[in-house]
């Protein structure tokens, strides 16, 4: 790897775009980086200002994620208190053991308003395609729309994010949104009066303002969201029992088919069979997928299964579970064996697997 390249990669990683191989591409080549013979480009930079930015952080990372390998990790679940040091190789349960499974191995896809489907690698670069006067760009791990107006030919594409997957783009109007695993946004090439996308899964948002086109996403849940140019969290998965809109800046409407609310910066929104408002909530816990962590805190042993399920890509079976909660945050780039050791140490939860189909075998 050139260093040219390592920086392209760094700043995918500065994103938090990047996965479990190519964080090990990082952390290989800074290893190797003062003995590299290299010529230093200076269209990169300072070269002792790079490293001063790149490497700590890297470091910090590599140090985070051997420490997690080692599974050292911090739990309270009910009134216990447990630590946690087991070598975090093998998970071995009712006499099987867990495989290596990391997280991705699938590619999102970007599905054009031709019905025609682009695969989405995270290092490609260029153009993807052209539709009418816009160009879909992707460079590394995010697209972009850009073009000249077309109110009068609405046209949709589709980007659904498989099971350990996650990705990035920047709507023509400059709104930013990370989509996370199991997810699909469908969204016009080019927006006219309104501004509406559809969102099946989690995303965050940040919305360009542009106070003469609100901006509105529908969701499987039954909620609307309506925006001016603001910052939020939307978790609307099918398989969750509520849908819930996570402010951070700005304002945003609520509404279901009865009733409507107004969000404050730091408020949550939810519908079940009713729409309901809480003024606290944990935003480190509500982008944790973003910003590359599991994070949970009070979380309910089947709402743990139900993340791993989406990113390691993995079935889970179960007849019953314990009433237990969880507290603890997790890199997503570790194997699956070592949540699942996690899991297993606090008692009342033991695991079989066949191929990519998690079975608790033992919850009481």
């Amino acid at each position: 790897m050139t260093r040219e390249e390592y920086l392209k990669l760094y700043e995918k990683y500065d994103a938090g775009l990047c996965n479990s191989e190519e964080l090990e591409l990082l952390h290989a080549y800074q290893d190797d980086f003062e003995l590299l013979n290299l010529p230093w480009n200076p269209a990169m930079g300072e070269e002792s200002v790079i490293k001063a930015r790149s490497f700590p952080r890297i470091q910090k990372t590599r140090i985070f994620s051997i420490l997690s390998a080692a599974a050292a990790i911090l739990l309270l679940i009910g009134t216990g208190l447990f630590y946690f040091l087991h070598p975090a190789k093998e998970v071995k349960t009712t006499g099987m053991s867990i495989p290596h499974i990391l997280p991705g191995g699938t590619q999102p896809t970007l599905t054009l308003s031709d019905g025609s489907v682009v695969t989405l690698d995270s290092l490609q670069n260029g153009t993807l395609a052209k539709q009418g006067n816009t160009t879909i760009t992707s460079h590394h791990g995010q697209l972009t729309y850009e073009g000249a107006d077309e109110k009068n030919n609405i046209v949709y594409n589709t980007i659904n994010i498989p099971k350990g997957g996650q990705y990035a783009l920047v709507l023509s109007d400059g709104t930013k949104v990370w989509i996370n695993a199991a997810s699909t946004l469908r969204f016009p090439v080019r927006f006219g009066n309104e501004r509406i996308v559809e969102l099946t899964g989690e995303a965050y948002f940040e919305v360009a303002q542009q106070p003469a086109h609100p901006f509105k996403v529908i969701t499987g849940h039954k909620m609307n969201i309506d925006v001016l140019g603001t910052h939020f969290n939307v978790n609307a998965y099918a398989n969750e029992p509520k849908g819930i809109v996570s402010l951070m800046e700005g304002s945003v409407k609520v509404s279901d088919a009865q009733h409507t609310c107004i969000l404050k910066p730091g408020q949550q929104a939810w519908s079940d069979n009713d729409l309901r408002v809480a003024d606290e909530m944990d935003e480190e816990q509500v982008l944790a997928w973003k910003n590359g962590q599991f994070q949970f805190a009070n979380t309910s042993l089947e709402q743990v299964l139900r993340q791993l399920e989406r990113w390691y890509n993995i079935e889970v079976s179960y007849n019953q579970l314990p009433a237990k909660h969880f507290y603890g945050t997790i890199p997503r780039n570790v194997e699956l064996a070592q949540v699942l050791n996690m899991l297993t140490v606090t008692g009342g939860v033991t695991f079989s697997m066949e191929g990519h189909k998690l079975t608790v075998t033992n919850g009481k």
